[in-house]
């Protein structure tokens, strides 16, 4: 990929490296998205391996069809958690900045 986008750059002939840029943008992209895809079957797949000491392709088929079959319950678990890191994200930031202002207030160095 790098080596197009290179000769990409050298070219600057106009309308044909617009179209081509868009269409090296459009393979990066599906390109990252399999990438993804990817590490997520594999980190999975290893999941599946140390809990049931298979080797890894029958452990993948397994994470992926167990993942297939609960899809909305880690939908569900993943947007839930995330807003649980954020409130505490929140929370943190609040705790420390209100901490910080007392202290300032108190020591008298800050007046």
């Amino acid at each position: 990929m790098s080596y197009f986008e290179n000769k990409m750059r050298a070219a600057r002939d106009g309308s044909t490296t617009t179209y081509f840029a868009y269409c090296l943008s459009c393979a990066k992209c599906c390109l990252r998205c399999f990438e993804r895809f990817i590490s997520f079957i594999n980190r999975h797949a290893f999941v599946q391996v140390a809990m049931t000491g298979n080797s890894f392709c029958p452990s993948a088929k397994d994470a992926f069809s167990l993942f297939i079959r609960n899809a909305f319950r880690f939908g569900f678990v993943h947007g839930m958690s995330s807003f649980f890191v954020f409130i505490g994200q929140m929370l943190i930031s609040i705790a420390a900045t209100f901490l910080g202002y007392l202290y300032m207030k108190e020591s008298g160095e800050y007046e």
